[in-house]
């Protein structure tokens, strides 16, 4: 490829493949974890020019499961992620630098619970290959943690302020998702994601 040529490919994040998962100490004796499954969002990557790079990533709070219904809930309401006024919780980056092999240094901005603060994460690639459709896919992982506080959530009984986070991508490229959809495999449907 001629220098300074982008190859810069845009992946639709696969819902059914990534995840947000978190954990919380309770009552400072163990930790409760739960998930937010079907991320969804894109991101664009060049392996040659990091600078290149950006990603969306976006869950939907009604989706959190930490295995209690009736947890589930109270973590819906107002005392938590008010869910019926802030539905949404996205991250979107800023820069992405390589730091080392397939490691990656992400400044972007996290919105939750109504507020936006900047936040900076380390991202690995977790791995690239094709699937049986012959869409190119690829995988990234950032683990980090951030005050609840911080975001305006004040309900601290029997909580710990920290949570740890862990997002995991996967993606497809949207440019070989559209051959393989001529070809009879998966649908692409923007904003939702793999069909």
């Amino acid at each position: 490829m001629p220098a300074g040529e982008s190859a810069a490919e845009t992946y639709a994040i696969d819902p059914d493949h990534s995840t947000v998962t978190f954990r919380i100490k309770h009552l400072g004796i163990t930790f409760v974890s739960g998930i937010f499954g079907r991320a969804a969002g894109a991101y664009t990557f060049d392996d040659r020019v990091s600078g290149n790079a950006s990603i969306r990533v976006r869950v939907r709070v009604a989706d959190v499961d930490s295995g209690n219904e009736k947890r589930d809930r109270h973590l819906q309401s107002p005392d938590f992620f008010d869910a019926e006024k802030f539905p949404y919780i996205t991250f979107t980056s800023q820069s992405i630098e390589a730091v080392g092999d397939n490691r990656y240094a992400v400044a972007g901005e996290l919105s939750l619970h109504g507020v936006t603060r900047p936040v900076r994460v380390t991202a690995v690639k977790t791995g690239t290959g094709m699937d049986s459709t012959g869409a190119r896919r690829s995988g990234f992982e950032t683990r980090f943690s951030i005050k609840r506080s911080d975001y305006g959530m004040r309900y601290l009984t029997g909580l710990a302020d920290k949570v740890h986070l862990t997002v995991s991508v996967e993606g497809v490229s949207i440019k070989t998702a559209e051959k393989a959809r001529e070809g009879g495999g998966f649908i692409l449907r923007p904003g939702r994601g793999i069909e």
